[in-house]
Formats: structure tokens, C-alpha cells, sequence
């Protein structure tokens, strides 16, 4: 009777004493998630953020090509492209375009300054364009008929997208159909005939 007595203490003692590890433990890491979290909501929604932003710059740059190309030809110089647009549109890029110009004025080379701008945005499309500008600071490279090329690119590379994007869809729509669909359209459907024939059946 003792020992079983024994027993019994020991192992409530053992109960207890786990469950009060536990609840430490459990106080713990939750102290510490929500430390963490604390850390990294911010840099998370602030990376999340940036991430946005380069995407609409990238985008915008693209739809951009077109409307300087035309600038170029017209007999207007790089700069002055860049400064009727930033007037004209206070958008992210324009926002960009002008830092770029405002680097220039204060006496930077174009090629440090377009080396910031793809420092501060490094997209394809950017990377694109800075080369671009480059070769035409470096070579004398045409920049009007570089940037067409690369409008024409890009405009084609969209369109591709598009289409694996809508190819992609039909597949998607696989799963929500057999799991999602076709489960009550088969209530709809063959119910009402179990419910009749259960009736139809001799009781």
C-alpha cells in the first residue's frame, strides 16, 4: 500500500511538475514570437511594400519606351525626355526620372547617375534601360533605336505572359471544378432521384 502510495505521489509530482515546464516553455515562445514578429512585421510589410513599387516602376518604364523613343526622334535630348515626363507625370518613375536629373544638375557624370538609378531599382526593365543609356554614353550608340528594340521586346514579352497566364488558368480551374463543383451538382442532380427511389422502396 505504500509503495503504491509512492507511486501515486511520484507520479502526480511528475504531472505537475511537466505541466509547469510547459506552461514555461509555452510562455516562452510565445514571448518570443511575439518578440519576433515585433522585428520583422515592420521590415516584412516595409520589404513588401518595395517589392510593389518596383513592380509598377517596371511596368510603367515598359508603357514609358514608346513615349520617349518618340521624344528622341522628335530632335530632344536624353535629359529633356526625362524632365517632360517627370513634369508631366509625378508617378514612380517620374519620381526616379527626377532624382536622376536633379543628380545630374548637381554635377554628376550621366553614367554615375543612371548607375544610382539602377542601384535604387533593379528590375529587368531597368537593367534594360540603363544599358541602353550607357552604351549610348560609352559608343554613341542610337538610343532611339535602342529603346524601340527594347519596347518591341518587352510589349512582346507581355503578351507572352498574358498568354501562359490565361493557358494556365484552365488548368487552375481543374481542382475548384472536381472538388468544389462538381460535389454539389451531383447533390443536385442525383439527389432527388435517391430521395424517390428511397421512397419507391417497400417499407
Amino acid at each position: 500500500m505504500t509503495r503504491i502510495l509512492a507511486c501515486f505521489l511520484f507520479a502526480t509530482a511528475a504531472a505537475l511538475l511537466s505541466s509547469t515546464w510547459r506552461t514555461r516553455i509555452l510562455h516562452v515562445s510565445d514571448a518570443v514570437a511575439e518578440r519576433l514578429s515585433q522585428w520583422q512585421f515592420p521590415s516584412l510589410l516595409r520589404h513588401q511594400r518595395e517589392l510593389q513599387r518596383l513592380r509598377r516602376l517596371d511596368l510603367e518604364l515598359i508603357d514609358t519606351l514608346g513615349e520617349m523613343v518618340m521624344g528622341l526622334e522628335a530632335g530632344l535630348s536624353f535629359e529633356a525626355v526625362l524632365d517632360a515626363y517627370s513634369e508631366r507625370r509625378p508617378s514612380v518613375l517620374g519620381v526616379e526620372f527626377r532624382t536622376f536629373l536633379d543628380d545630374v544638375r548637381l554635377g554628376m557624370s550621366r553614367l554615375r547617375a543612371i548607375q544610382g538609378f539602377e542601384s535604387r531599382n533593379p528590375t529587368p526593365a531597368v537593367r534594360l534601360f540603363v544599358s541602353a543609356v550607357q552604351q549610348n554614353s560609352k559608343l554613341g550608340a542610337p538610343l532611339a533605336a535602342t529603346l524601340r528594340r527594347q519596347a518591341e521586346t518587352a510589349r512582346r514579352q507581355r503578351r507572352q505572359a498574358v498568354e501562359e497566364n490565361a493557358a494556365k488558368i484552365s488548368l487552375k480551374m481543374v481542382f475548384p471544378t472536381i472538388f468544389c463543383i462538381l460535389p454539389v451538382l451531383m447533390v443536385v442532380i442525383v439527389g432527388p432521384a435517391v430521395i424517390r427511389l428511397v421512397d419507391s422502396l417497400p417499407k
